[in-house]
């Protein structure tokens, strides 16, 4: 947990980037602290480009896989904290 702050505060949309949302995606993206950048990563984005792309975005580069229940909850503190520093 992320100290002063509690998962009810955290809203997340899941668009997957389909197209039926694209008339939804902006007013709920519009004023957001934060965003998820999510790739599989078995395809063609190494992790060191990931990494790059990061670093030179000033994001927060982090892996996780859901399925095998690595560095999830991990990946959702880390970026609470991170919006938490920023607002």
């Amino acid at each position: 947990m992320v100290q002063g702050f509690t998962f009810n505060d955290l809203w997340l949309f899941v668009d997957a980037g389909q197209e039926s949302f694209r008339s939804i995606t902006r007013s709920y993206h519009r004023g957001a602290a934060g965003a998820f950048l999510v790739y599989n990563m078995t395809r063609a984005v190494s992790k060191e480009e990931g990494e790059q792309f990061a670093k030179e975005n000033g994001l927060l580069f982090l892996e996780a896989s859901a399925r095998m229940a690595r560095n999830v909850e991990e990946t959702f503190i880390k970026t609470a904290a991170r919006i938490l520093q920023k607002i």
